[in-house]
């Protein structure tokens, strides 16, 4: 359902990792939720990936309550928040992937 032929931000975390960074945290931040990235990582625990969008919006997911293997962090938020709700909501996202988790490139 995603858009790209090739994911680079998942093409990216993969080399990270076999450069020697076994744990790497991707943050998505944009209208739409990444559906490609978190089907492509969603079964793997040594990527997490955090994703504030705007829900519910094209195509539909997103939802907070999809986890992956407890590795996807999604932010759904409603359109028309105010900035330092936003800022908040992102960053204790941020904060809940890596609570007892470091990663080693994000």
């Amino acid at each position: 359902m995603g858009f790209c032929f090739l994911n680079n931000v998942v093409l990216a975390a993969r080399q990270a990792q076999v450069r020697g960074c076994p744990r790497v945290l991707i943050v998505d931040w944009t209208c739409t939720t990444a559906t490609a990235t978190q089907a492509l990582v969603e079964r793997d625990p040594s990527i997490r990936f955090v994703s504030m969008h705007q829900y519910p919006w094209y195509p539909g997911t997103g939802a907070a309550d999809e986890r992956g293997v407890g590795n996807v962090f999604n932010i759904p938020r409603p359109g028309g928040l105010a900035a330092r709700d936003v800022r908040h909501d992102f960053l204790a996202g941020v904060d809940a992937a890596l609570d007892d988790w470091r990663p080693d490139i994000c």
